[in-house]
């Protein structure tokens, strides 16, 4: 999953708890064009600062996380066109963009839909 947040955003800071726990629980399970879930986190931020004090604060103990200064004119908010936070992509094991613009409430569902059974 690519997440676009901003330490600034209070419901990005807020989805990383739940984020966290479905990391751990579906990081090593087989998905139907992939292998585990993992995420790269993409912060928006003007101060890297405040986003090494989220990354502590929030607990994001996944590998991928990333913050481009540029915020809205970053590379890749310019190619996924993103224009406002939090922003969810789900990645197939090909690369291809399989679900965009998750409601994070409904990620759990999303994921267990591409286990392999």
């Amino acid at each position: 999953m690519i997440e676009f947040w901003a330490s600034t955003c209070n419901q990005c800071r807020k989805d990383h708890f739940e984020m966290e726990r479905m990391y751990y629980e579906y990081k090593d399970v087989k998905f139907i064009n992939g292998m585990g879930f993992d995420i790269y986190s993409i912060a928006l931020d003007e101060s890297k600062n405040d986003w090494l004090e989220s990354l502590k604060n929030d607990r994001m103990s996944w590998d991928h996380q990333f913050c481009d200064t540029r915020k809205w004119n970053a590379d890749a908010a310019i190619n996924y066109g993103v224009n406002n936070i939090p922003k969810y992509f789900l990645i197939d094991g090909d690369g291809v963009i399989v679900e965009r613009h998750i409601n994070i409430n409904e990620l759990e569902d999303i994921l267990s839909s591409y286990k392999s059974r």
